[in-house]
């Protein structure tokens, strides 16, 4: 074999690992991408008094969010949206939930995860991240009552629910509506024509350049860890 035959083959070999970093990469700056949504209407909308409030994530960015308070409460209640929606997402009826909840005697705290709706972030951590903003959600709920928390989440937001309590012993119960096993298989469900070594790569440069870590949040494996926290699961 020629030295020119060589060359040319180390040139094809290097051509083709460039291009799979190159789509893995892609795929990484897709998974990681966020369409921010407007938050539609408020709790105004379902005829209940409600406080705009500002807080910070356990690692930093500003979270917007509402805060129904109701005199004597005997618990708070904190809201996790979920994935591609925001704190009044009517798919799921957050705003006459906020209302229910509010008029059964529990305060309410419905944020927008950072990225979304009208708080700070430009990507979405697949969880990582995400995960703190419950983390300070639950901080924010204590700091104005000292009534027990519990964590309400949907779809991604159960999952990250989950985790979050598992991380904390200031976290009552939990009512987990659709969560999935890790935001790992979550995300493989979304791309489920990726080749295997294809979407690996992507995670791992997701984490490097995003800082997402896909493997943050697994509800399969913080179950084990809640304790005598409560929860109830909602399919």
């Amino acid at each position: 074999m020629t030295a020119a035959v060589v060359g040319l083959a180390v040139l094809a070999v290097v051509a083709i690992a460039v291009a799979h970093v190159v789509a893995a990469y892609m795929l990484a700056h897709r998974m990681t991408r966020i369409r921010r949504l407007r938050v539609t209407g408020s709790p105004a909308d379902v005829h209940m008094d409600f406080e705009d409030v500002t807080f910070a994530s356990a690692d930093g960015p500003a979270l917007r969010g509402w805060y129904l308070e109701s005199p004597d409460a005997h618990g708070s209640v904190v809201i996790v949206h979920g994935d591609g929606t925001t704190r009044s997402d009517p798919a799921v009826g957050l705003l006459e939930l906020q209302r229910d909840y509010a008029r059964s005697g529990l305060n309410v705290l419905a944020f927008d995860l950072r990225g979304r709706g009208e708080s700070s972030g430009q990507r979405n951590q697949l969880g990582a991240g995400e995960l703190d903003d419950v983390l300070g959600a639950v901080r924010y709920a204590q700091h104005r009552s000292e009534a027990p928390v519990v964590l309400h989440g949907f779809g991604t937001g159960a999952s990250l629910a989950l985790s979050a309590a598992s991380r904390t012993d200031q976290v009552a119960a939990v009512v987990a509506d659709s969560p999935a096993a890790s935001m790992r298989a979550y995300v493989r469900d979304r791309h489920q024509g990726v080749p295997v070594h294809l979407f690996a790569l992507a995670t791992k440069l997701a984490r490097w350049r995003f800082d997402a870590d896909i493997d943050a949040v697994a509800p399969s494996r913080s179950m084990h860890e809640l304790g005598d926290t409560g929860v109830m699961f909602v399919h």
